[in-house]
C-alpha cells in the first residue's frame, strides 16, 4: 500500500515539475461541436490554398447590424473591423445621363444594372419619353418593358403615370413573365394620335434572378405601329433593392 501511494506521490511531483504548453498549431480541421446534440460546425482551410493567412480580428465588439469586413491588409495579414453596409452594398442603381433617340422599331433602353445570381430584387424607378412625330401613318403608342437575365424565373412590373392627358388609355398596366414582362400598349392621347409630349412613367416591379448573375434593364418599346422612333429623356433611372 506504501509502495503504491509512493509511486502515486512521485507521479504528481514530476507532473508539476514539467511546465504544460498550449498547441499553437493546428494540423488539421477545426469542429465546434454541441455536446447535447453532437451538431456541430467544421473550420477547415481552403483546399487550394498556396500561402498561409492571418485573420486578425477586432479587439472589441461591434454593433447591432454591423458586419465584419476588411480594414486593412498587409502581405498575408488582413485586418478585420466592424462596418457599417452603406447604400451601394444594399441597393443597384443606374441614371440615363443623356437623352436618346432611336428609329422606329428599335428598343431604347432606359437604364440596366448587373443583379447577383440567387437573388431577389424590387425594382423602382420613373421613365421619360415618348414617340417621336413622324409623317406617314403617326403613332404614339408605346410599352415598357423589364429584362431579367436568362435563368430568371419570374419579373413583375407595374406602371402608372403622373403628368398623361384624361383621354389617355393603357393605364395603370401591369406585367408577368419569367425572364422578360412587357406592359400592354399606352396610347397617351386616346383616340387622338397627335400628342407626342412627353410621358413621365413611374414603375414598380420584382425580380427573382436564378443561378446566372446578369442584367436587368429597362426600355420603352414602340407598338409597331406608323413610322415612330422613340425618345427616352434624361435622368429616367432604374434602383434595384434587395428583399428576402
Amino acid at each position: 500500500m506504501r509502495l503504491l501511494q509512493f509511486i502515486a506521490w512521485c507521479g504528481l511531483a514530476a507532473s508539476a515539475a514539467i511546465p504544460v504548453y498550449a498547441q499553437t498549431h493546428l494540423l488539421e480541421k477545426v469542429r465546434l461541436n454541441d455536446a447535447t446534440t453532437s451538431k456541430g460546425i467544421t473550420i477547415d482551410k481552403p483546399s487550394g490554398l498556396s500561402t498561409g493567412q492571418v485573420l486578425n480580428f477586432p479587439s472589441a465588439a461591434g454593433a447591432v447590424d454591423q458586419v465584419l469586413g476588411i480594414a486593412n491588409v498587409s502581405g498575408n495579414s488582413i485586418d478585420l473591423g466592424w462596418t457599417s453596409a452603406g447604400g451601394s452594398s444594399t441597393t443597384l442603381s443606374d441614371r440615363l445621363a443623356t437623352s436618346q433617340n432611336v428609329t422606329f422599331g428599335t428598343e431604347v433602353t432606359a437604364a440596366s444594372v448587373t443583379a447577383n445570381s440567387n437573388t431577389n430584387y424590387r425594382i423602382t424607378g420613373v421613365l421619360r419619353g415618348h414617340r417621336a412625330y413622324a409623317s406617314g401613318s403617326p403613332s404614339d403608342n408605346l410599352a415598357v418593358k423589364l429584362t431579367a437575365p436568362t435563368g430568371s424565373s419570374y419579373a413583375l412590373i407595374a406602371v402608372r403615370c403622373t403628368n398623361c392627358a384624361s383621354a389617355t388609355t393603357g393605364l395603370p398596366t401591369a406585367a408577368t413573365g419569367a425572364t422578360t414582362a412587357t406592359t400592354t400598349y399606352i396610347d397617351p392621347a386616346g383616340s387622338t394620335s397627335s400628342d407626342f409630349g412627353a410621358l413621365t412613367l413611374p414603375f414598380e416591379g420584382f425580380v427573382k434572378i436564378g443561378g446566372t448573375a446578369g442584367t436587368v434593364s429597362i426600355a420603352l418599346v414602340d407598338d409597331g405601329a406608323g413610322s415612330n422612333g422613340l425618345t427616352l429623356i434624361n435622368n429616367s433611372y432604374l434602383l434595384l433593392t434587395e428583399v428576402e
